[in-house]
């Protein structure tokens, strides 16, 4: 305790503040509190709770759908939630992704070899009326990422078009294609400055 500030200081270095709760003496983290009490105030809402009163009551289902939040046309998941965006729950000792529990609690379960596509691309949504059943590929085709984009293009990037005429495809990558015309044109540029 310094007399000039008012503040306390932790024992071991005296140039660090000490957690703002009554009796500890851990260094100050954030918002005046140790990490311990920070993490308990992040989880539970208070710095002093040790364990949420309400964890354990009532079925693991019961506490699944407690957590969606239905008011809107997607049922947003306000859990725990994954560095992608998903939903992430614990059922019956197993982690789930919240979007295919939610499938297979209210529709059945999901075939071998596909996986659940978001038609709404909502990664937080869990309404089992917005998630379709597809095959890896054809979800990843439907996305917006880079494989998704590079499948669209019917021409490259010097304007010829893939079509079957001018297009190489390999046995090992059928997915990757590769303009002959521009190939072509490649090697006799290689050519003429040998």
């Amino acid at each position: 305790y310094s007399r000039r500030s008012g503040l306390s200081y932790c024992r071991e270095n005296p140039l660090t503040r000490v957690c703002s709760i009554v009796g500890c003496l851990d260094a100050a983290h954030t918002r005046g509190w140790c990490r311990k009490h920070y993490t308990r105030w992040q989880r539970h809402g208070d710095p002093l709770i040790t364990k949420n009163p309400n964890w354990h009551k009532g079925t693991a289902e019961q506490r699944f759908w407690a957590k969606v939040d239905k008011s809107g046309n997607c049922w947003l998941w306000m859990g725990a939630i994954n560095h992608n965006g998903y939903g992430r729950f614990k059922f019956n000792g197993k982690m789930f992704q919240a979007h295919r529990l939610a499938y297979e609690l209210e529709v059945g379960p999901i075939e071998t070899g596909l996986t659940l596509d978001h038609l709404c691309r909502t990664r937080s949504c869990v309404h089992p009326m917005h998630l379709e059943q597809t095959t890896i590929r054809e979800n990843v085709l439907r996305g917006t990422g880079i494989t998704a984009i590079s499948a669209q293009k019917t021409h490259c990037l010097n304007g010829h078009p893939f079509n079957e005429e001018n297009t190489y495809r390999w046995d090992k990558r059928p997915s990757m294609r590769m303009c002959k015309t521009c190939s072509r044109e490649s090697y006799q540029l290689k050519r003429a400055a040998q």
